[in-house]
């Protein structure tokens, strides 16, 4: 498996993964990927495995301590100076489910955001993931603000 930086050319890709992992009234439109890609292109990592994307992960830079869901669709809410560095979607393809690579991909971009000195990493997730994240040392903070698809999300923090 190679981690690397996402190209435009890999938009399609991304939208596919992120529906089949999230479905509607939560995955993000190919529309918005493309908005976003142009201003936080350096926040999206790929997962490939024989040319073949499997999983992806998008940050976003900011100065707020959690995730709003005007996050997950404008991507005017990247700012590139932030202090914190939300986790918007890890997706992995069903094929490549179980095999590491969203754990590969969460290190990765752990690591990009300590080498921009950014204040630590935050994201929501639903309550059945609350172990797998804390495994990487990131803290429940309770029940999010967040309404997105009308799931019930979990503040996460990984403070450095």
């Amino acid at each position: 498996m190679y981690i690397r930086f996402a190209k435009p050319e890999d938009i399609t890709a991304i939208t596919q993964i992120e529906w089949d992992s999230f479905g509607r009234g939560v995955a993000t439109k190919r529309e918005t990927y493309e908005e976003k890609f142009v201003r936080q292109a350096e926040h999206f990592l790929i997962a490939e495995e024989s040319n073949q994307i499997i999983g992806f992960i998008e940050g976003l830079a900011s100065n707020q301590r959690t995730i709003e869901d005007e996050m997950f669709r404008n991507a005017e809410t990247h700012n590139p100076d932030g202090e914190w560095e939300m986790i918007i979607s890890l997706a992995v393809s069903e094929d490549a489910q179980g095999k590491g690579v969203g754990k590969q991909l969460l290190k990765k971009l752990i690591e990009q955001a300590r080498q921009r000195k950014q204040k630590g990493v935050v994201l929501t997730c639903k309550e059945s993931l609350i172990p797998y994240y804390q495994a990487f040392g990131f803290v429940d903070e309770g029940v999010s603000d967040s309404v997105l698809g009308g799931v019930k999300w979990y503040d996460m923090r990984l403070e450095f």
